[in-house]
């Protein structure tokens, strides 16, 4: 179990590839991986509501591997209450302005945002799979 965050993101493990794509008959043109590193953050007290209230993200994690497991680069099997992650990349919405999130993997419960704006939650034990819609115009951020 690690409790340091690793030096760089060069010292994680390298994923993904550019070329994976779950099911390349499938694939389509604006389709976009977000797996790899990301910024994490325990919260076992529940201190955040929100991620703008975050100011320090003490660790990386390697998604879309589990935070219990080594090749996440955490590996820390104790259960934790709360956990946030973070993640900057450039969103491309569809001609209608309308962006899908696909979550391969929700271990209990998610709140998802988007440039500090609040886009969909889900609820539903057990590693369980969901997709929201969003239009870009929620995407926009405001400070």
């Amino acid at each position: 179990m690690s409790n340091q965050a690793p030096s760089a993101i060069a010292d994680l493990p390298p994923f993904p590839d550019d070329d994976v794509y779950p099911r390349p008959q499938l694939r389509r043109k604006q389709w976009m991986s977000l797996d790899g590193s990301w910024r994490f953050l325990f919260d076992d007290e529940k201190r955040y509501s929100h991620p703008q209230e975050i100011e320090h993200w003490p660790l990386k994690i390697v998604v879309p591997y589990p935070v219990e497991s080594q090749a996440s680069g955490i590996g820390d099997r104790a259960f934790h209450l709360g956990c946030w992650y973070e993640r900057d990349f450039d969103l491309h919405a569809d001609a209608g302005g309308r962006m899908m999130l696909h979550f391969g993997a929700v271990d209990y419960q998610v709140k998802v945002w988007v440039n500090g704006t609040y886009m969909t939650s889900h609820e539903g034990g057990g590693h369980r799979v969901f997709r929201r819609s969003v239009s870009s115009s929620r995407m926009t951020h405001t400070t």
